[in-house]
């Protein structure tokens, strides 16, 4: 009924798509989680005080990539993230416990 037309509505809104492992995300709560995990990459980079670019360096990962990840259009594989948390002095585990509070406040 009315919940299946309200998500298709807020889906049809979603402009960009995102990229697993070469699959597009088609379902809402993941496509949140991955902004929140970009987000929480944001929140740490700024945090050390580095560029996107700065980023890319320390973690061997080209300064677009990073871009995509924390634009929430890409999903991180384990082995980025834990690139990125390492070169961020923090661990993959406290982004993705970071990015799982905020979608648990929405």
């Amino acid at each position: 009924g009315r919940d299946k037309l309200s998500k298709f509505n807020i889906m049809s809104k979603i402009k960009k798509k995102v990229v697993v492992d070469n699959e597009e995300i088609i379902d809402l709560e993941m496509q949140k989680y991955v902004n929140h995990i970009g987000l929480a990459i944001v929140y740490y980079r700024r945090l050390r005080k580095l560029t996107q670019a700065e980023l890319g360096e320390k973690s061997d990962l080209a300064t677009n990539y990073i871009g995509q990840i924390e634009r929430g259009e890409r999903c991180p594989s384990l082995t980025t993230l834990i690139k990125i948390a390492n070169a961020l002095d923090t661990s993959g585990s406290k982004i993705l416990a970071d990015a799982e509070q905020k979608l648990d406040e929405e």
